[in-house]
């Protein structure tokens, strides 16, 4: 199954447009904390895209999961 999370992150990726009015801002940090905390989940894949871009997908045990995508800087 990862190998095919990584893929799939990857290919995401390669295909995502930068759409900055419509990302929500938040500390990765905190975010990433509070996805552990409150819904279970870890880091499953990470890529970088050529737009210098990281793309991260964490999921649960549960059945949830979320695409992070941190701009540089």
């Amino acid at each position: 199954m990862r190998p095919l999370l990584i893929l799939a992150t990857i290919l995401i990726a390669g295909f995502a447009v930068p759409a900055h009015a419509q990302m929500p801002c938040m500390d990765r940090q905190k975010l990433v904390t509070n996805l552990g905390a409150k819904y279970s989940e870890t880091k499953q894949g990470w890529g970088i895209g050529s737009n210098q871009y990281l793309y991260e997908v964490f999921s649960s045990p549960n059945g949830t999961w979320t695409f992070i995508v941190t701009a540089p800087g």
